[in-house]
């Protein structure tokens, strides 16, 4: 298991709230709609990704599942949580290099 880097989390909290704060200071409601916009292409892609990803306990995904719909905000800190609970391939379900595999006789 991977240890836990918050890396994207902290991109995205910095983004998104730079982003607003400009917005709100503005007083732009478009930056807002744009806003909303790009979180829900990343909530997309972070539902998509967890019914997509084999996890450890398949328990994860129903969790993540239902945090997602019920608790939006969730997806930001998705990305960075899913990468130390999904299953890492096995060296044998890797793609085998026969070449290396051939003993000289």
């Amino acid at each position: 298991m991977k240890p836990y880097r918050p890396y994207l989390t902290i991109l995205y909290l910095s983004a998104f709230s730079g982003m607003t704060y400009m917005s709100i200071r503005e007083n732009d409601t478009s930056m807002m709609i744009i806003i909303g916009i790009m979180y829900f292409i990343l909530w997309l892609y972070c539902f998509i990704t967890n019914l997509l990803t084999d996890y450890v306990k398949e328990s994860n995904k129903i969790v993540w599942t239902i945090s997602l719909i019920f608790l939006p905000p969730t997806a930001i800190l998705f990305d960075d949580i899913k990468s130390t609970l999904k299953i890492e391939k096995k060296e044998e379900e890797k793609e085998i290099n026969y070449n290396e595999k051939v003993i000289n006789i």
